[in-house]
């Protein structure tokens, strides 16, 4: 993450983007690109995080597919960091693999109370 203070650079290669993220949503930033063209810094979904007991949430975007790379400077008028955007895909997917493997582990200890009780009726009838 980097710290926004000032007129701060934030590299971009590969057309990789980076988040803007601020604890107050009212904090605006001003974005200059490496190029001529003005940077489209709308970032089109929201992301939040914890970061040392502050709750922070996504407000803009530096670079990114379309986006120049290079040096772009980003000047905010409150606290704010830049940072990679949070993978969604792989939190997501995390997620349904706990819930995936409580629901198969509850279907595992049912199986076993059944069986359990089919035994010991069978070992009754004998």
């Amino acid at each position: 993450m980097i710290d926004v203070q000032g007129a701060t650079e934030v590299p971009v290669a590969d057309e990789q983007m980076q988040v803007i993220y601020t604890t107050d949503p009212a904090t605006s930033c001003s974005v200059t690109g490496p190029s001529d063209t003005v940077p489209n810094v709308t970032l089109g979904f929201s992301m939040n995080f914890d970061r040392d007991g502050a709750m922070y949430s996504a407000i803009g975007k530096v670079g990114g597919p379309g986006e120049a790379n290079g040096t772009y400077t980003v000047e905010c008028d409150g606290d704010a960091v830049v940072g990679p955007a949070m993978n969604v895909g792989a939190l997501t997917a995390t997620v349904l693999m706990i819930v995936a493997a409580v629901g198969l582990a509850t279907l595992g200890v049912i199986l076993l109370i059944v069986g359990l009780v089919l035994r010991a009726s069978a070992k009754k009838r004998n």
